[in-house]
């Protein structure tokens, strides 16, 4: 279910519900004096592209052998 961002412009509070968009529209109609506002969502940082395994590295190499015109990254088998 996504994550909503909400104002409540008597009060100017924000808040974030999670609803189906089903729920947001009738919270939403049940709810004049709230509006819906926009918010990118947090990224998750700290993480890498790690190489994949020996095991599936040798996948990626058997198949880049089996079709030599792919653009597949073996990661240096």
């Amino acid at each position: 279910m996504p994550t909503y961002n909400f104002i409540n412009t008597e009060t100017e509070e924000e808040y974030s519900l999670f609803l189906t968009m089903s729920e947001c529209d009738q919270y939403l109609k049940d709810n004049p004096h709230i509006q819906q506002i926009l918010a990118m969502p947090a990224l998750v940082s700290g993480r890498s592209m790690q190489k994949p395994d020996k095991g599936f590295r040798e996948i990626l190499t058997d198949i880049q052998r089996r079709n030599p015109r792919t653009k597949i990254n073996d990661f240096g088998g």
